[in-house]
């Protein structure tokens, strides 16, 4: 079988679906790459497994489930630390998910923690995260690149804490305007099982958040886990959920990305709430809205760019290239070691022109 279809044999799986003839050992070994062996290991599937194939499901099963409840742990001290700053992010993505939709949060693994921030709270927020013990991750960042900046923290038993703190929805500048990070405030709920201190967005919000992650930031690297969270939350909203899920992507001119996403996880799980929500947008996803174009086949680095370039202003395209071509020195030197600055920014500008195109 195509690794395609066999991805396409783990959803069924998971749906409860009997899956096209496979292989057993292949639907595992997918199931650990897709980050969904905790719910594999739940079906009816793993439990017909014999062999070193209990053990090899089993043993990613325990990882995954000791993982997240050392990042669990550390997450809590991290938000009591931040409320000592005055800082309350709202949780989002997999950490949110794990203690909101998930019957156990273990079954829902994680690599980071996402967090969302007021465009303010900027300067705070990495204050705060060092004053907490963390430091700055080796990637590029700036005042408008990307819309995030990373720390991370060594825990124990070389477990590190990665937190990418972000300022927007998603690294396109579209997002900046698609998404009010005050109302998705102003509506979070807690998220009770990550302290008193934490919060996550309403689940219209996290929804719509999920749609643009999974096409904004990895339409090349899909995970099926991504897409189960979309199926789970669809079948979660109540009618006025979806309602403010639909509107809030009109307003936000992201139904597109909604769509394509959405119709995405239709190829994998059966659900009558995604049918639902897949036909009341299909009139609205008519390829106009500017982001429409993250949606488009073969889509090129190069086009992100574009698309960023055309929203800014003369100043902001200015600083975007800047940040593009220019990335701070700490991160060169922590890319290219002990290269002189210069070889190294130009053989960074070489490598991004052919990665771009």
């Amino acid at each position: 079988m195509t690794l395609e279809a066999t991805v396409l044999a783990l959803g069924a799986v998971l749906d409860g679906r009997p899956p096209a003839e496979c292989a057993p050992e292949a639907i595992v070994e997918q199931a650990i790459r897709h980050r969904v062996s905790p719910l594999l290991a739940r079906t009816a599937f793993a439990r017909q497994l014999s062999g070193a194939l209990v053990d090899i499901l089993a043993e990613d099963v325990r990882l995954k489930a000791l993982h997240a409840a050392v990042l669990d742990d550390e997450l809590r001290r991290l938000l009591g630390a931040l409320r000592q700053y005055g800082l309350t992010p709202l949780v989002t993505k997999g950490a949110h998910l794990a203690h909101t939709l998930y019957p156990a949060p273990h079954l829902r693994p994680r690599a980071d923690t996402d967090l969302l921030i007021a465009v303010a709270d900027r300067r705070g927020m990495r204050e705060a995260l060092a004053a907490a013990g963390y430091v700055p991750s080796d990637a590029t960042t700036g005042s408008l690149i990307l819309g995030e900046f990373a720390f991370e923290r060594r825990l124990r038993g070389g477990v590190v804490h990665y937190v990418d703190v972000h300022w927007r929805a998603a690294a396109p500048l579209v997002f900046e305007r698609a998404f009010d990070v005050r109302r998705l405030a102003a509506q979070a709920r807690p998220v009770a099982g990550l302290g008193p201190d934490a919060r996550g967005p309403a689940l219209h919000h996290a929804l719509a958040l999920g749609c643009v992650h999974v096409v904004a930031h990895h339409w090349d690297t899909l995970l099926l886990l991504w897409l189960y969270d979309l199926r789970l939350m669809a079948e979660a909203l109540d009618a006025e959920g979806r309602r403010a899920f639909v509107d809030a992507a009109i307003e936000g001119r992201y139904c597109d990305l909604a769509y394509c996403a959405l119709k995405t996880t239709r190829l994998y799980f059966e659900s009558a709430a995604l049918d639902a929500l897949i036909e009341t947008l299909a009139p609205r996803a008519d390829g106009r809205e500017p982001s429409a174009v993250l949606t488009h086949s073969g889509r090129r680095p190069v086009d992100d760019l574009l698309l960023d370039l055309r929203g800014a202003g003369w100043r902001g395209r200015f600083t975007l290239l800047r940040e593009h071509v220019l990335p701070p020195p700490a991160y060169m030197r922590a890319a290219f070691g002990d290269w002189p600055l210069p070889i190294a920014y130009t053989i960074r500008l070489l490598r991004g022109v052919r990665r771009w195109f």
